[in-house]
């Protein structure tokens, strides 16, 4: 495949962890050495952000970092019959999860069964989306926190549509193979789609195996707008103990034993998502008592983290209680800086090898190549849409050189290009040769440059 694994060391961090934790269904081996949760380190659904293109280029920095969809509505899937849209996916992004909203639990059991095929291993449910839109029309997202067991229903639910065991393994999909010449447009859009596998509809041979399960993600609370004030700043120890409430109910009659917990109560009514990840204080401190009084289960700490470093501290034990947090979790911080974040992920967090040859000319190279490949397919049997498609897979690459000499340039250059007149509509400019023409702006020691020392992060 474009990516091969190589051994390396076991972090520091993870060896208390893994010292008392077996081998199971979460853990992942590498090769002669101690096995990592595969979910040591994720990206956060994300609306409008998180989508399958979005996906691809951060799997080419990061091998091993969990990544999920955007958040899937689950009536979304049981009134539609091109499912493709909302599920098909590239095997280069897994491992993956699949995201649902909803409050229904036929409706999310049905949402299921209809992912299932398309190679999937892991459904998790929204419990943590404060807008107006999820939570107060919907009546799902962290709306849903208000009522535990009927969240442990929905859960429950959705575990039912899982096969008892894993579907037999499919034939092994076309492995992509990285573009041979240098960066350049001079390949084809057919050439291109020849070196990258289709949309997945079945998983690869690694991913095959691993158990199916069903997780929440969440807030550590939720209070109104209307008691915003009284309400963010409340008994500690009260609001721990509804947390705790919480996940005993959804584990135990649910059957859950991962939680992604965003550290921040949500504002219920009224404030947006953006305020929401903004004005309500973090809690940390909530997961990790977690980890300590739920040993049995693992939990995800997700909110404020902005760097490595910050992990590798929640990881290993920053509260000096001898275990840290399961796993972390990053959002935005990973879309305003994916490369000086996630190239640092494999090596510091999962103790692979550190990869020399990981450049942002060799990421260019091969994201540009994804694109052609999108775009011959969308020029046969979506014409209208590759415009859109070409924007949609070029905006993400707009901020790999964010707050470094010329970084700007690159964006622009990219922005320009995309807003030129003078293209024939059905025949656009392609993300390969944009994607040249913005990085002749960069440096060629900006653009070769290996990934950066922990820590090493570019002003805003």
């Amino acid at each position: 495949t474009l990516f091969s694994r190589v051994a390396g060391f076991c972090p520091s961090h993870l060896s208390t962890r893994l010292a008392s934790q077996p081998l199971g269904p979460q853990m992942t081996q590498l090769r002669g050495l101690a096995a990592v949760p595969a979910d040591t380190f994720s990206v956060a659904p994300m609306m409008d952000y998180t989508d399958r293109h979005l996906r691809f280029l951060l799997r080419l920095l990061s091998k091993r970092a969990t990544l999920y969809t955007e958040m899937v509505v689950s009536n979304t899937l049981v009134h539609n019959d091109e499912l493709d849209r909302w599920l098909a996916f590239n095997p280069e992004e897994h491992p993956l999860v699949l995201q649902l909203g909803g409050n229904s639990p036929s409706a999310l059991r049905v949402a299921v069964e209809k992912a299932v095929p398309y190679g999937y291993r892991e459904f998790n449910l929204n419990c943590g989306c404060p807008s107006d839109k999820v939570s107060g029309k919907g009546c799902f997202g962290a709306a849903l926190m208000k009522d535990p067991a009927h969240v442990a229903d929905l859960a429950a639910a959705m575990a039912v549509a899982l096969p008892p065991s894993p579907p037999p393994q499919a034939p092994p999909l076309l492995s992509a193979s990285p573009p041979s010449s240098s960066f350049s447009s001079s390949s084809s859009s057919a050439q291109a789609a020849s070196t990258l596998p289709p949309l997945l509809s079945r998983p690869p041979p690694d991913t095959a195996e691993s158990p199916m399960e069903v997780t929440v993600k969440c807030r550590v609370g939720v209070v109104s707008r209307e008691d915003m004030a009284a309400q963010l700043d409340t008994d500690e120890e009260a609001d721990f103990e509804r947390l705790a409430r919480f996940v005993d109910t959804v584990s135990t009659k649910g059957g859950v034993n991962h939680f992604q917990v965003h550290a921040r109560k949500a504002v219920l009514g009224g404030l947006s998502p953006d305020a929401n990840r903004k004005i309500p204080p973090l809690k940390p401190q909530f997961v990790h008592r977690l980890s300590r009084e739920f040993p049995h289960l693992r939990f995800t700490l997700n909110g404020g983290l902005e760097s490595i470093a910050q992990c590798k501290q929640h990881l290993s034990d920053s509260e000096g209680q001898g275990q840290g947090v399961h796993g972390v979790m990053l959002g935005r911080a990973v879309v305003a800086r994916p490369w000086h974040l996630m190239s640092q992920v494999d090596e510091h967090l999962y103790g692979e090898a550190y990869r020399p040859l990981l450049t942002r000319r060799w990421v260019l190279e091969r994201y540009g190549a994804y694109g052609e490949a999108e775009l011959a397919v969308a020029r046969v049997e979506q014409p209208h849409y590759v415009r859109k498609l070409r924007r949609a897979v070029l905006r993400h690459a707009a901020n790999l050189f964010a707050g470094e000499p010329k970084g700007a340039k690159f964006r622009q250059v990219i922005d320009n290009e995309l807003q030129a007149d003078n293209i024939d509509p059905m025949c656009p400019m392609g993300c390969a040769l944009i994607l040249e023409r913005a990085s002749a702006v960069l440096n060629p020691e900006t653009l070769d440059a290996p990934p950066p020392p922990l820590e090493t992060l570019p002003a805003p």
